[in-house]
């Protein structure tokens, strides 16, 4: 009789285990309309040697700015961007699955002069996603990186 107490009672605690995780796991960020986006990432230390693409909404409407690589801050290109340009970029954080990057924080100690990356947005919902490492990256960081860059860049090349 003791043993199927027991049974039970082990039953009963990993059902409230169970039931705790759930609740409290946290759930991805569903991608939607972006109010602000940040992404920069670094190839060195050199002086210029940062990516920064940005977009915020304001004033009904969408404004970027492309700071490419080996470009000053001051020369970067800040211009308006249509809703369905900004769609684009939700698209590619759909594609890859950005939203389960969210809380990412990873540090290679072991690297003196290694690259980091940073990555930022918020949605008109009033979720966000935020995202940062140094030699250290989420999954499909890589593919998402080489998407953003052809999209941004053909903003950049086409002004």
């Amino acid at each position: 009789m003791k043993k199927y107490y027991l049974i039970g009672l082990i039953i009963a605690i990993l059902i409230i285990i169970i039931l705790l995780f759930i609740k409290f796991r946290k759930r991805p960020v569903e991608i939607s309309s972006i109010k602000y986006f940040h992404f920069s990432y670094d190839k060195g230390y050199m002086m210029n040697a940062n990516i920064i693409y940005e977009v915020n909404y304001n004033d009904n409407k969408y404004l970027v700015k492309i700071k490419p690589y080996m470009v000053s801050d001051e020369d970067a290109l800040e211009k308006e961007i249509s809703s369905d340009e900004v769609k684009k970029i939700e698209d590619i954080l759909v594609k890859y699955n950005v939203n389960k990057w969210d809380g990412f924080q990873r540090v290679d100690k072991n690297v003196l002069d290694g690259n980091s990356f940073s990555l930022s947005v918020g949605f008109m919902d009033e979720n966000s996603i935020h995202a940062s490492g140094y030699m250290m990256y989420p999954k499909g960081y890589g593919d998402v990186r080489g998407a953003l860059d052809e999209f941004f860049m053909n903003i950049y090349d086409n002004r």
